[in-house]
């Protein structure tokens, strides 16, 4: 069993962000269910689609923010990371609009086409749709995958690799480059293996994450297992038994994958497995969001907390902050901050270089939140009461610049 280290940093004090701070912004309600939105590369358009269908543009520089609608049959939406700022709103038809929201281009792709994940510093995006996921540049569709509900897929920061977990036959598999643009309709080109990893009967997935070039991979899994992809090592012996049983390798070899420490127990406390997975943007940290469950609470799910885990290099992990209910989602700014999202609407931000941190607290249920490209923008959605959603944008800015709105000081309280 692992030595569990305790780090509690000091929360919310001005000047341990390298003399930066988040303050909310604005708070945007929605008055109805959000499925889909992104913003732009500064993060000062957001672009949203409610269940009801209407795609709707908002300019969030704007003292009163309102939605104009772009499209009224959609399904799901991205931003270009380009300074010009081109969104493709997906529906029927699916166009490409520029910042402003003037239609560009139309694309005919059939109905329920998903933006699963995008390439934040590449040209590329990922669409899942009936039956299988699309690698697609902002003007064409580029490599088909199949799609099974317990798959997850992703794509490099510069989009030049995809990292897709198939967890039907528990194979971890990293693509790189040879994304092409179909010959016809009934040929989409598969991009050249590049490694692959595999786990027999592994359980659901929880998270998969990547560095930014995509060597460095993280998989979480329902179990509490997290695997990580620290080098590209080949599995000599792995290598040598398909050579010998003559398994197909298409190209690809086998790898090396490390199951991370654990942190150890906790007293008091039960584990209750990792909710949220990250992998910093060189590959040098990964952390993990894991769901703590007091003994005494016997089921009562309402008492769950969370710590966050960091693991530096695949070393013992250390236990850098405590939210008050489970992490929903993590990502990092940089190789050394962190944010963290919970369910009861908290927002964290943590500092692992200089050990300060930021709580923010919420409205409501978190579902998401978006970074921008330039990492000075956090806009989070929230759901404030029955099919009702708002966005909560966060900006960072030097600290003591302006005071803290009325809004960003009370969350709201739980039921």
């Amino acid at each position: 069993m692992h030595r569990l280290v305790m780090v509690l940093f000091v929360f919310g004090v001005a000047g341990t962000l390298f003399g930066q701070e988040w303050r909310e912004d604005k708070f945007v309600p929605m008055k109805e269910d959000i499925v889909s939105y992104d913003i732009s590369r500064s993060g000062n358009i957001l672009v949203a689609v409610s269940a009801r269908g209407p795609a709707a543009r908002f300019d969030l520089t704007a003292k009163a923010v309102k939605g104009k609608k772009v499209q009224p049959k959609a399904t799901s939406v991205v931003f270009s990371p380009a300074p010009q700022g081109d969104f493709v709103v997906f529906g029927k038809p699916s166009n490409r609009y520029d910042a402003g929201g003037m239609k560009d281009v139309e694309f005919q792709l059939g109905d329920n086409n998903i933006v699963v994940n995008k390439a934040e510093g590449g040209s590329h995006f990922i669409v899942q749709g009936p039956g299988w996921f699309h690698v697609w540049s902002y003007s064409q569709r580029m490599n088909g995958f199949g799609f099974d509900p317990r798959h997850r897929i992703m794509l490099s920061h510069d989009g030049n690799r995809v990292v897709f977990w198939n967890g039907v036959r528990g194979s971890l598999i990293a693509y790189n480059g040879g994304f092409k643009h179909p010959s016809s309709s009934k040929s989409v080109p598969f991009p050249d293996l590049e490694w692959f990893w595999k786990l027999e009967n592994p359980p659901a997935i929880v998270g998969l994450s990547a560095s930014y070039d995509g060597q460095v991979v993280a998989l979480a899994l329902e179990d509490g297992a997290i695997y990580a992809h620290l080098e590209s090592k080949v599995d000599t012996k792995r290598k040598e038994e398909m050579e010998a049983a003559g398994m197909p390798t298409y190209g690809g070899v086998p790898h090396v994958v490390d199951s991370l420490a654990d942190a150890g127990a906790m007293e008091g406390m039960d584990k209750k497995g990792v909710t949220a997975i990250a992998v910093s943007p060189k590959g040098e940290l990964i952390a993990a969001g894991q769901s703590l469950h007091p003994q005494s609470a016997g089921s009562d799910a309402s008492k769950d907390s969370s710590h966050i885990l960091v693991w530096q290099k695949g070393e013992a992990p250390t236990v850098v902050g405590v939210h008050k209910s489970p992490v929903v989602q993590l990502q990092f700014l940089d190789d050394s901050r962190l944010v963290s999202a919970v369910q009861d609407g908290e927002i964290g931000i943590w500092n692992l270089a200089s050990g300060g941190s930021q709580l923010l607290p919420g409205h409501g249920v978190i579902k998401k939140f978006v970074l921008s490209v330039d990492r000075k923008t956090v806009v989070v959605l929230q759901t404030i009461k029955d099919k009702e959603d708002a966005f909560v944008v966060f900006k960072e800015e030097k600290a003591g610049s302006r005071p803290q709105l009325e809004k960003a000081v009370t969350a709201v309280p739980k039921k």
